[in-house]
Formats: C-alpha cells, structure tokens, sequence
C-alpha cells in the first residue's frame, strides 16, 4: 500500500490503534479478576475463532500453501501466543495496566527499529529518542506510584518483553510476507493458537472461570475489539513504514496520555 493511494482513515489509524490496544489491559486486568492466566488466553483465541468461523462458511477462502502457511504459524507464535501470555502473567503478577499500554505505544518504534536493523540500517535519532521517553515514562509511573514489588516489576518486564514479541512477529510477517486470502490468515492464526493454549491451560490451571457479566463485557472486548479490530489496524499500519517512522516518536507522547 503507498502513501498516495492510502485510504482516507489511515491519519486516524495510529490513534485508533493505541485507543482499541491500549484499553485492552485494563480490561484483561478485569477479566483477571474471574479467571486465570492461561484460561483468559484460550477463552479469547476459541472466541475470535468462532466469531470468524461463519464468515470463513460464507466466503470460502482459499487454503495458502505449505511455505506461506509455515510464516502464518510462526508470526501466529509471536504475535498471538507469546505476547498475549507475557501480557497475562505480567497483569496477574500485579503490573499496571497503564505501564503494559504505555510499553504497547513502543509497538510503532519497535517495528520501525527491528526493520531497520534487518535491512542493516541504522535506526534514525527520532526513534531512540522516542525508545529513551517511552522508557524513562514506564520508569516514572512504576516508581511513582509505589508499584516496586517483585512481582510487579517482574509483570512490567513481561509487558516490555511481550510488546518485542509483537514486533518481531510483525517484522517477520512484513519480511516474508505470506500469500494467503486476509481472512484465512486470521483464522489461521486463532485456530493454531486455541489448539495450542487450550490444552496447556486445562493441563496447568485446569477450568477456572467466574462467569459474570464483567467477565462477559471483558471477553467481548478482547475478542471483537482487541484482537479483530485492533490486529486489523496494526497490520494496515505495518503496510505504511514510513509513515509509522515519521511518527514513531509522536506515538510515545500519546502512549504517556494513556
């Protein structure tokens, strides 16, 4: 996608992105409150399934190739399982949900960053200085506000690593770049990713959820918010590096706001 061909609603796009995100460990903070960890993780991947599921009936997409579904299974493996599980535990331990979606604003800088690095390319001064204020931002408000326990600072480093395993799961997808029908590779995606966090939870924490309506919202949330509308976005805004570089250090100022 060029820049002068882009949709109308992608000056929008970071905004929305790092609204939709961001408000996701708040609310997988509450969702915590009724359930544990891993159980949190295969609820959220079954349920984006199945709501993708009648879609995929209706449309019938074609299945992508063995090469192209290897990279699916791999970003899949970063961006969907390793991260939402670093996130979850960071969250349980007692990290703040406004420390993970600060760290979530350091999405943009960190793909700009890794890319640069792939392609041997020294990152540019604004995304250090954008890294360095992100940083420095976590830093103040886990000091400031007392949050220097084990398990929180423990649950903070999670957060940071899960916002890397995001990124190099997107600078992988962009390198690679697999051929596969849009829909297919969400549902590739989620239905690799219950099939592997469903029996690992019913083997570590067993069935533990309260169901509530909290819980429900909480669940809805993550599944039509989180992980549809906000993997959406963040996959439109990795097609424009450019754009996201030209602004990665402006994303961190928001990423304090919230």
């Amino acid at each position: 996608m060029s820049l002068t061909n882009e949709p109308r609603w992608i000056p929008i796009a970071p905004w929305l992105f790092l609204f939709v995100w961001s408000a996701g460990y708040g609310v997988a903070k509450l969702a915590l409150e009724s359930t544990t960890p891993l159980n949190l993780l295969a609820l959220r991947f079954v349920g984006v399934a199945l709501a993708l599921l009648p879609f995929v009936l209706i449309v019938r997409p074609v299945w992508p190739s063995n090469l192209a579904l290897r990279d699916l299974l791999i970003v899949a493996t970063f961006l969907q399982l390793g991260h939402f599980l670093c996130i979850y535990f960071g969250l349980a331990l007692g990290a703040l949900a406004g420390v993970l979606a600060l760290f979530a604003a350091s999405q943009p800088v960190l793909i700009a960053m890794l890319g640069s690095m792939v392609d041997r390319r020294i990152p540019s001064v604004r995304i250090w200085v954008g890294l360095m204020v992100g940083l420095l931002g976590a830093s103040w408000v886990i000091f400031a506000q007392g949050h220097i326990s084990d398990g929180a600072l423990l649950g903070a480093v999670l957060g940071f690593i899960a916002v890397v395993l995001l990124s190099l799961g997107q600078v992988y997808d962009k390198r690679q770049r697999p051929e596969c029908d849009p829909l297919m590779i969400y549902v590739i995606q989620y239905i690799f990713a219950s099939f592997v966090s469903v029996p690992v939870a019913v083997c570590f924490e067993g069935y533990q959820t309260e169901w509530s309506s909290s819980m429900i919202g909480a669940l809805s949330y993550l599944i039509f918010g989180n992980s549809l509308l906000g993997i959406f976005l963040m996959l439109t805004m990795v097609e424009l590096e450019p754009f996201l570089e030209s602004r990665a250090s402006y994303f961190w100022c928001l990423g304090w706001r919230l």
